[in-house]
């Protein structure tokens, strides 16, 4: 096996001027965020509080996430977690990282995987920002 190094968080930086990379986001429709605006910070914290819990306890973690994978397979997740380097679990608000949001929206249109530019409403303002 050849390991290749494709400096993708050397890339994003230059791309971005960011290391921050969102790669993934809770979603719901605005008229839901709208009705339950009480909700949203507590739905945030669940889900901190979940990101901080793996990252204390990747060993336990790593049972929980591959529950029928090899022990060997779960000392793999467990490493992961320990590095969160390639994993990058940080939990932040999608207003904290709009720009960063953006180019992600910027290199999907630039391959026509997307074909314009998504809302702005597709990135939510964490209240008192």
């Amino acid at each position: 096996m050849r390991t290749i190094d494709l400096a993708i968080a050397d890339s994003w930086k230059k791309f971005t001027g960011s290391r921050d990379i969102p790669y993934l986001g809770v979603a719901a429709h605005v008229d839901w965020v709208e009705k339950h605006q009480n909700l949203v910070p507590k739905l945030y914290r669940a889900y901190q509080e979940a990101a901080e819990w793996v990252t204390a306890h990747p060993d336990e973690a790593s049972k929980l996430i591959a529950p029928k994978s090899t022990p060997d397979d779960q000392k793999a997740i467990a490493a992961l977690i320990r590095a969160n380097d390639r994993l990058g679990m940080n939990v932040k608000w999608a207003s904290d990282v709009g720009k960063e949001i953006k180019s992600v929206y910027a290199a999907g249109k630039s391959i026509a995987f997307l074909p314009s530019e998504p809302s702005d409403q597709t990135i939510y303002r964490a209240p008192g920002k």
